[in-house]
This record gives C-alpha cells, structure tokens and sequence, in this order.
C-alpha cells in the first residue's frame, strides 16, 4: 500500500508569480506615461505642448522699470525691441510732408502719407500715435464720419491717455449729433404731467426736433446706399456708441456730461424709459456738479413714473419718484414749478396707499378676512387722512372681532431643550438659571477631645 503523503501549496511560487505581476503593471505603466487623475497628458500632442507652454509663458510680463528699459533699447534680445522713444529722421520728414498737405486741404493724399508711410511703416514708434489721429483728423474733414470714428477709437485703444483726448471728445460728439440730426436735450418744461391712472396715455415730451423719415433710421438692418456721411449700418445705434466712448474714455472731460445728457435725452424720446432712467441716474451719481444735474432730477423722477403701471405691480419706481422729487424741492426751493411737484408728491402719497387698497382687495377676493383687516390697519396707519383710509374703516367694520385681533408676536426660544436640569417643565427651549447649591455649615461635634469620666 503506497502512502501519498498530503499536498503542500509551496508559497514561494505564489510570491514569484505576484512579482512577475507587479513588474508587469510597472512596465506598462512606463510605456503609457505618467497620467494625473482626471487630465490625461500622454494624450497631448506636441502641438498642444506648445499652446500649453505658449499659454503659460512669463516672458511678456515686464515691470515698470523693466518696460522703460525695454522701450530705451537697454535690454538686449529682439522680443525687447518693440517700442521705441526716439523718431527717425525719415518719419519725421513723412509727418510734415502729411502736414503740409493737411495744410493745403489736400486731405485724401494726406490721409494716404499719414496711414502709409508713417503709422503702419513706423508703428513701434511714438509718432504713430500722432498719425493715427491725423488720419482720422483727415476723414472727418472728408465727412466720412464712419471711418474716422473708427480710426478715432483705433487711437484711443492703442494709447489710452493720449494727448489728443479731448479733440478727439469733441470730434465724437459732433459726428454723434450729425448723425442724430442735431437734437436738442430735453429739459423739465418739454414734458408733460404724468397721469398716475393710466402712465402710458401721458404725451411724449413736445419739442422742436424731428425724427428723421429715412427707413434706414427707423429700421437699423436697412443698408445706406444713398448718404456717404453716414455708416452702412444703424446710423443712431452708432451715434449712441459715439456718445457712450466719451463718458467712458473721457469722463474728466469738458463733454463727458454733455453726452450723457443727449443719450438719455434720446431715450426719452423713444420712449425707453428703463434706459433713460439709468443715464439719469449715472449723470446724478457721477457728475453732481454739472449742469444738467437739476434736469436730470427732475426728469428722473418723471421716467421713473411713466415706468410705474399701477397699484396691482411692483411700486418701487414709485417710492423712487417720490424721493427724487422731494429731493428736487429740497435742493432747488425756488423753481417756478413747485406748487405742482408738491401736487405730485401728494398724488404719489395717494398711489402709495392705492397699492395698499389692492392688497385689501386682494385678501377680500381671497376670504381671509385676517388679511384684509391687518391691510385695512396699515391704510390708516399710514395715510389716515386719505379716501382709501375712509374705505378701510368702513370694511373693518364689517369684519368679526375676532379677525381684527393682532397676531400674537412669536415667543422666541431655541429649537430644541437643552439636556439636564434647568428645562421648566415640558415646555421645550425654556430654560431658568439653576439654583445655585446651598452651603451647608459643618456639623459641630459637642465635647470633641473630653474623655468620659
């Protein structure tokens, strides 16, 4: 009889193959690149590499001493010799041969020496900032308007502080007045007063300005063919953005108010009132000492009424009138038209307490009588003299008194009991100072140390 003795799994083996398996995964891993989770880079190509070096690259990042090195010509390398500080002789023979010309009228050959052959041929040089806008100077005084306000912005956008800026401010807003045919800023004697029942029956302000007739105003996608001083495309959209780069790019400047003035004027006119009111409010805010400061109360106050469309919606254009008004009393006590503001003011008081009337109607509608007494309490709270408190005096007579009870105003307490002793009761949250423990005087043992006899 053959005894087989017991099999015995040797370890050695089971070691040895998950080595082999280890080694295995490590070499695959080496010939797939390393991967962070979640970006795989092996997939990058090498183009991808150089975007990505590209992208992250510090080398155009200079200082302010650094940039002045740089445009001096210290610093070697020729991705530092950009900018330079000097003239040559020969851009500055090209500039006054563009002036002698300018000079003569000679303004289509002149605008060819200032754009050739000095602001592209020498365009890392300070004289292109004076060729750019001796360009545009060139194509104004051709009446092409469209053109040089985009070689007027090509200049602002290169050179942010030029010394042209306010030349080229007024330019703006002489071609922005071009082309909205000569407005006139609306003043507080063109409108008239605003009806609170219906706001959108109230007239247009009466001026002597007329609207162009050209469909190619009225509808802006219309190209002009016909008039070469305006562009092809949305006349007074364009004369808008004209007027907008002033108070933007210029706000120091002589004309910064001027313009903000006319755009919101021309909103008024079309009606747009949400626009109007937020250029009114900018003039307020940004320019209190211009003169169109007092206009721009008062015409405020009146947009923000002709945007107000009733009792059942949102009163805050009417709350905001109110106050403008007020203001306009208080800073300006002498105007010829006070009787009537402060005829306006009461008749906003009057819409105000409108607005809580609806409320009134509104939980009537409902049934919930609690409601329409608590609204029918702030009506004469509020406006105790006004009809609508007349009403709501009348309609809490009618309501049961248990209805007209005040809310009990809730007890504050905390959400949950503390733990221990000190809850009262099984009212939760409610809690008392634990008393403090009682000292207990210590107990005197009589004949302490007599022996007893």
């Amino acid at each position: 009889m053959t005894i087989c003795p017991p099999v015995r799994w040797r370890h050695e083996c089971w070691a040895a193959t998950r080595t082999r398996a280890l080694a295995a995964i490590a070499v695959c891993a080496a010939l797939a690149g390393c991967q962070t989770p979640g970006f795989g880079t092996s997939g990058l190509s090498k183009k991808d590499d150089a975007q990505i070096t590209e992208m992250t690259s510090t080398e155009e990042i200079h200082g302010p001493m650094e940039r002045f090195a740089i445009a001096a010509g210290f610093k070697d390398g020729e991705k530092n010799k950009k900018r330079q500080l000097v003239n040559p002789p020969e851009a500055m023979a090209a500039y006054q041969k563009g002036e002698e010309l300018f000079k003569q009228k000679r303004y289509v050959e002149a605008e060819t020496v200032f754009w050739k052959e000095c602001a592209e041929k020498f365009a890392v040089y300070p004289i292109r900032e004076d060729s750019l806008f001796m360009v545009a100077e060139c194509l104004y005084f051709q009446e092409k308007y469209a053109k040089a306000q985009d070689k007027y912005d090509l200049c602002i956008k290169e050179y942010s502080t030029t010394r042209h800026l306010d030349e080229i401010s007024r330019r703006k807003f002489e071609i922005a007045r071009i082309w909205l045919k000569f407005p006139d800023n609306i003043t507080a004697t063109d409108v008239k007063p605003v009806n609170f029942d219906d706001p959108g029956s109230t007239p247009l302000p009466e001026t002597n300005y007329k609207e162009p007739t050209d469909w190619t105003y009225r509808v802006p996608i219309l190209p002009n063919f016909t008039d070469g001083k305006r562009p092809m495309f949305d006349t007074q959209g364009r004369a808008l953005e004209a007027l907008k780069s002033i108070w933007l790019n210029d706000p120091t400047g002589p004309l910064a108010d001027d313009a903000l003035m006319l755009s919101a004027s021309y909103y008024l006119r079309k009606g747009d009132y949400t626009e109007a009111d937020h250029l009114y409010e900018l003039l307020r805010k940004e320019f209190p000492k211009s003169p169109h400061v007092e206009n721009a109360y008062v015409l405020g106050a009146y947009v923000k009424l002709m945007s107000y469309q009733g009792p059942e919606y949102d009163a805050t254009e009417l709350r905001e009138a109110k106050k403008l008004r007020e203001a306009t009393l208080r800073m300006y006590p002498n105007r010829p038209d006070r009787v009537r503001m402060e005829a306006e003011i009461k008749k906003m008081e009057l819409a105000e307490a409108g607005q809580l009337w609806a409320d009134v109607k509104y939980y009537k509608a409902k049934g919930k009588p609690k409601g329409v007494a608590i609204y029918c309490k702030e009506v004469i709270r509020k406006f105790p003299n006004s009809e609508y408190a007349v009403k709501a005096r009348e309609e809490l007579a009618k309501i049961k008194p248990e209805d007209k009870q005040e809310p009990m105003q809730p007890r504050k307490y905390e959400e949950a009991a503390k733990p221990g002793k000190s809850a009262v009761g099984d009212e939760p949250g409610v809690f008392e100072e634990p008393a403090a423990p009682k000292k207990v005087p210590p107990k005197v043992i009589e004949n302490f140390g007599q022996s007893s006899m």
